[in-house]
């Protein structure tokens, strides 16, 4: 993998992290439950509070693909 193509993914993962993020504190200030945003993020409850209390979190790789 060149450089550029590794910038490239990278670039694309932290979009992806950025998106989910974004999505579940969204869900949550409209209302939606813990689990109603899991189940739409496809991620375990646990994970979805870790990241409405601005917990520092792994997200599942399969998450972040393009």
């Amino acid at each position: 993998m060149t450089t550029a193509e590794r910038l490239r993914q990278e670039g694309r993962q932290e979009g992806g992290y950025t998106m989910i993020l974004s999505l579940v504190q969204n869900a949550k200030k409209q209302g939606f439950s813990d689990e109603v945003i899991a189940r739409i993020v496809n991620m375990d409850v646990a994970s979805v509070r870790k990241i409405l209390n601005n917990e520092i979190i792994e997200i599942p790789w399969h998450l972040l693909k393009p």
